[in-house]
C-alpha cells in the first residue's frame, strides 16, 4: 500500500464531478450518464431518505414561474424519485455545501439545487457510473453540522475509485474566506 499527503489550491469549477467524458463546461450537451445520490445514515449505510434535508434545500428558481414553495416540492419530488424523467449529471463542493446538477431527459431543461449545511449536518452518497463499464466510482460526502453562520462546516469527501481511497478535506483561505484549498490522503493499493 502506497501513502501520500498534498496540499491543492482549487480554482475554476474547484472539486466537480461530472458523470460523463466531458468537461464541466462542455456538459450542456448533456449526454450524461446518471449518478445515484443516496443519504448516509449511522455506520455508511446508504439510503434513500432525504426528508430531513428539506429544510437545507437551495435551488434555482425564477418566481416568474412558480412561487418557494412549488419549487421546493418539485426539488424534494426529484430527490424522492418521483420525477424519474430528471436525472443528476454533474455534483460539486465547496465549504459546507454540495451544489447538484441535473438534466430533464424529456425536455432537455437543466436546472440545479444545493444542499447547505446546519447544525446537524448531513452525508450523502453519490455513484458515478463510468462510460466504458467499469467499476462505478463512489463519493462519500460528508458536512459536519456548524453553530454559527460565522464557523465553517468541516467538510469531508472519501473517494473509492478502483483500488485507490483518497480523504479529501475542504477549508477556506484566511482572510477573505473566498479561496479554498483542500487536503488530501491517498491510500493506493488497498
Amino acid at each position: 500500500m502506497r501513502m501520500l499527503e498534498y496540499r491543492l489550491d482549487l480554482v475554476g469549477q474547484g472539486y466537480t464531478v461530472v458523470s460523463g467524458d466531458k468537461r464541466y463546461e462542455d456538459i450542456l450537451t448533456r449526454k450524461c450518464l446518471p449518478i445515484r445520490m443516496y443519504r448516509l445514515i449511522e455506520y455508511n449505510k446508504p439510503v434513500d431518505q432525504f426528508e430531513d434535508l428539506f429544510e437545507n434545500l437551495r435551488f434555482s428558481y425564477d418566481l416568474d414561474k412558480g412561487t418557494e414553495e412549488e419549487f421546493r416540492e418539485k426539488y424534494a419530488n426529484i430527490l424522492l424519485g418521483k420525477s424519474p424523467e430528471w436525472i443528476i449529471i454533474a455534483f460539486q463542493v465547496t465549504v459546507g455545501e454540495v451544489y447538484v446538477d441535473l438534466y430533464n431527459t424529456k425536455t432537455e431543461e437543466t436546472s440545479y439545487f444545493s444542499l447547505k449545511t446546519d447544525k446537524h449536518g448531513f452525508g450523502l452518497r453519490f455513484e458515478v457510473p463510468r462510460a466504458d463499464d467499469g467499476p462505478v466510482a463512489v463519493y462519500d460526502v460528508r458536512i459536519y453540522g456548524v453553530k454559527s453562520e460565522a464557523e465553517d462546516a468541516r467538510t469531508t469527501v472519501t473517494e473509492y475509485i478502483n483500488h485507490v481511497r483518497r480523504k479529501i478535506e475542504f477549508f477556506r483561505k484566511p482572510p477573505s474566506g473566498e479561496e479554498t484549498y483542500i487536503e488530501v490522503t491517498e491510500y493506493a493499493d488497498l
